[in-house]
């Protein structure tokens, strides 16, 4: 590497640093957060496909990210002589792409969705290969000089990634386990779809120096069912659904869920297109939620609320919608 990682991160707005630790070590980590999730799909009493079709990111705490604090100290120790300063922490999490959840990740800034606790850059060490294939991350090369914009809600179920249009300064960054990507917060970046037949893990810290001064975030701009709001809206339609359809009142969100997924498995709803997969949205969002709540887990990819949206959510608010005014007539 000709010039210094430091002076890279500043001016590109990212580095890659090969071989930042041993592949076999990584090779070790693993075969141990796979064992750990397959732990964690038992929990759930589901097959470990169907546990990595919901989750794909473990935020610590989490039983999928004990124990990598060594792993975290040896970084801060790097990253202290690389920026000569000290390093705080702010957030490590675990994420995956596999081919059970193999979609892309939309351009985005990350710290446009931490204004309360903003960071400088990210770590991202690459546990397994990363390479073309596989969808691996993708940079717009100085896009942290820019402005920061409010965060991108991908949720949004007719959300367009317009940002991956550009093709000025996009690079497509393939690694090898053991490989660390450092990248400063207000990078623009995203990755492509998975379209291999292996999966993808990576350790993802986010870190600010001493010295760090945050600059002005921008408010989140919520959609109407986006990544703010559509727990909220799913557990009022459904809700309505339950009282309109059955008169029933859930006293849980987790409730609500799981009267749909069986109602849906034995009851016929004419303004629905295709019931089997509205159950199965139902179950996607009701194990997403277990583990969220079990395993600190999270959907990075955010297509399980917009496909619940589109299978069910849509045409019931709408057909609850139409019962309503044909009643005020």
């Amino acid at each position: 590497m000709s010039e210094c990682p430091a002076t890279l991160l500043k001016e590109e707005g990212y580095v890659q640093i090969e071989s930042f630790q041993d592949r076999h070590l990584m090779e070790d980590w693993i075969k141990t957060i796979r064992f750990r999730l397959h732990q964690c799909a038992q929990d759930l009493s589901c097959t470990y496909q169907d546990y990595l079709q919901v989750a794909s990111r473990w935020v610590a705490p989490s039983p999928v990210t004990e124990g990598l604090e060594g792993l975290v100290d040896s970084l801060k120790t790097f990253l202290e002589e690389l920026m000569e300063d000290a390093c705080e922490l702010i957030k490590f999490n675990i994420i995956s792409k596999t081919p059970f959840s193999p979609e892309t990740l939309p351009f985005h800034q990350d710290i446009a969705y931490s204004p309360e606790s903003p960071y400088q850059f990210s770590a991202w060490l690459a546990l397994t290969d990363a390479p073309l294939e596989s969808g691996p991350m993708e940079v717009i090369a100085s896009s942290h000089k820019g402005s920061i914009a409010p965060a991108v809600d991908f949720w949004d179920p007719e959300f367009k990634d317009k940002v991956s249009l550009k093709k000025e300064g996009r690079r497509k960054l393939p690694v090898k386990a053991g490989d660390l990507i450092l990248f400063d917060s207000r990078l623009w970046h995203g990755s492509g779809k998975n379209e291999s037949c292996h999966e993808r893990f990576a350790l993802v810290t986010r870190w600010k120096t001493s010295g760090y001064v945050s600059p002005s975030i921008p408010a989140p701009e919520p959609r109407p069912f986006g990544m703010w709001t559509c727990q909220k809206e799913t557990e009022e339609i459904l809700t309505n659904g339950l009282w309109t359809f059955f008169k029933e009142t859930p006293t849980t969100y987790r409730e609500s869920l799981k009267k749909w997924e069986n109602l849906l498995g034995n009851t016929t709803f004419p303004f629905l297109e295709d019931s089997k997969k509205a159950q199965e949205s139902v179950k996607r969002v009701f194990l997403l939620n277990e583990a969220h709540h079990t395993h600190n887990g999270g959907d990075t990819q955010g297509v399980l609320y917009a496909r619940l949206w589109k299978h069910l959510l849509s045409p019931l608010s709408l057909h609850l919608c139409q019962l309503g005014k044909n009643l005020n007539d």
